[in-house]
């Protein structure tokens, strides 16, 4: 392995460029830049202008993304950086990227060519985006699931409540970290959620996203009056799972599974894991891996039922996810698993990051609540190589952080 800061491996050959493109300023882009980075990585970014990436010290070339011309600032980053592999960080570029990948020109093939090659590839990114057609093909490759009806209209509503029962739990098409999910009581509920879910945007929502968040795709939808197909799933009142992945050519390579300890809010996002040795979570990862032949980092979610426990797939995200940086040693380190792979060097996996089975994300569990017993007693993912990123994590998101929070330096 290559010692940080040099653009070389050990046998005298070009380091391998890898492009992170995003839309969002997640810090597990900055994470994970630097974990590819570390394996001697040439790495590049296409962001906004303030994600925390740039912080590190480590990226070699940015281009920045807007989303007013989305299509030109993939282009101008293809230009530039001349990437072996990609990685489509959020959901946001993956629609762009998608959408840019479908034109006949240079750029397009091009980035088809990456999209199939290092990426979860172009059929699988269009299925994560269809919740309902990705679930019914995960139940014909056997894999369970809940039962879950297509609604078309509202006037299926009382058909789906029959057969599955309340609550209902709606989905919307092409969205994705609990957004588009909503869970309704009653039918009069359930008739609400739909129309909201079901919608064009309205043109002051799409301004708000686009002025206070930055998101401008939710534009094209309310020009084309496009509207997202809604899906209903029997609700499971049982523990959430989840995992990450690393598969090359439809082989899952490397897999971490967990179970969701504490989420942010209700079946919203995760803040505390503990990691768990699940054959049964691989092996429905590995039959959907196989069957979309997937390259590259993708991720699963599960509802364990009450009693028995069995994992039902509920969702798949085709990008890297909370915590791929990570390392939980021989197996289970996936971006070691993506240079060797993906780009074809030789590299060993890191040593676990900590023998503590539960893990506390940073800054996620600190700002949920920092008084938790989680923030003393899990170990907490704190990315003390970059001061910078600790300072970003603390003092975005709301309310400021005390740095004193922290826990001390180097507790396993």
């Amino acid at each position: 392995m290559t010692a940080p800061g040099t653009n070389e491996f050990g046998n005298g050959t070009r380091a391998p460029r890898v492009l992170i493109a995003t839309a969002r300023e997640w810090l597990s882009g900055a994470r994970l830049a630097l974990a590819l980075h570390s394996f001697g990585c040439d790495v590049s970014l296409l962001s906004p202008a303030d994600h925390p990436a740039r912080l590190t010290g480590v990226i070699s070339q940015w281009t920045h993304f807007w989303q007013m011309r989305p299509f030109r600032s993939f282009e101008r980053a293809l230009d530039a950086t001349q990437p072996d592999s990609l990685i489509l960080a959020d959901e946001v570029v993956l629609h762009y990227g998608l959408l840019l990948a479908g034109k006949n020109n240079e750029y397009g093939l091009r980035l088809r060519h990456l999209i199939e090659s290092t990426t979860a590839g172009s059929a699988a990114l269009r299925l994560a985006r269809t919740r309902f057609d990705l679930l019914h093909q995960a139940r014909q490759l056997q894999v369970p699931v809940p039962a879950t009806e297509p609604i078309p209209t509202p006037d299926d509503l009382p058909r789906a409540a029959a057969h599955l029962g309340l609550p209902l739990v709606l989905k919307s098409d092409g969205s994705a970290g609990g957004q588009g999910v909503r869970v309704a009581r009653s039918m009069e509920e359930a008739e609400q959620l739909w129309d909201k879910l079901h919608r064009t945007p309205s043109l002051p929502r799409v301004l708000k996203r686009g002025l206070m968040d930055g998101e401008w795709m939710h534009l094209r939808a309310w020009t084309r009056r496009l509207k997202s197909a809604v899906s209903a799933q029997q609700w499971i009142a049982g523990r959430e799972a989840t995992s990450m992945a690393m598969a090359h050519q439809g082989r899952l390579l490397a897999s971490v599974e967990f179970e969701v300890v504490q989420t942010t809010e209700s079946r919203g996002p995760s803040s505390v894991l503990r990691v768990l040795d699940d054959a049964r979570l691989r092996h429905a990862m590995a039959r959907i891996v196989a069957h979309l032949g997937i390259n590259g980092f993708c991720g699963f979610d599960f509802i364990c039922e009450p009693g028995t426990r069995n994992p039902l797939l509920i969702e798949m995200n085709t990008r890297p996810t909370q915590v791929s940086h990570l390392s939980f040693g021989k197996g289970k380190d996936l971006v070691a698993a993506y240079v060797r792979e993906v780009l074809g060097k030789q590299v060993e996996d890191r040593p676990a990051a900590t023998n503590n089975p539960f893990i506390a994300l940073f800054p996620q569990e600190l700002r949920r609540d920092a008084a938790s017993s989680w923030v003393r007693d899990a170990w907490m993912d704190v990315p003390w190589e970059s001061p910078a990123l600790i300072d970003f994590a603390l003092e975005t998101g709301g309310k400021k952080l005390n740095s004193s929070l922290l826990p001390a330096r180097g507790d396993a």
